[in-house]
């Protein structure tokens, strides 16, 4: 069997395609809105505990609330790295869409091509919601 000879190269800057994209623009803005809420649930919980006069009842509550914190973080977390996760392929979906309508047998990461390649970081940037 012969080895393919591979003939059109492109690049792509993946982190400036990113930075381009709206549903990462929209994403980070909803991830800004999620620490804000969490943020004002944090000064609740705090004035919640400074009203309590007893320790013992101070101490079950921080822990309720360490509780309730580490699970709003964590679903937080989750969300955001289900949604990025979402957003990173569909954007290596336009990649290969648009690497396979210009007839590129290749695409690669500009940070890691030393020299060549086509560079279709534009074409993407278009495209790109």
């Amino acid at each position: 069997m012969p080895k393919k000879i591979y003939k059109s190269i492109a690049v792509v800057d993946v982190n400036k395609v990113v930075l381009q994209s709206k549903k990462v623009q929209e994403l980070k803005n909803e991830q800004e809105a999620r620490i804000r809420e969490l943020n004002q649930w944090l000064a609740n919980v705090k004035t919640d505990v400074e009203s309590k006069s007893n320790n013992e009842e101070k101490q079950a509550l921080v822990n309720e609330y360490n509780k309730q914190f580490a699970q709003k973080q964590n679903d937080i977390k989750a969300q955001y790295t289900a949604k990025l996760q979402t957003i990173e392929k569909s954007i290596s979906e336009l990649i290969a869409k648009i690497a396979e309508e210009k007839g590129y047998d290749i695409v690669l990461s500009k940070y890691i091509t030393l020299y060549g390649g086509d560079d279709i970081t534009d074409d993407v940037i278009e495209i790109v919601e």
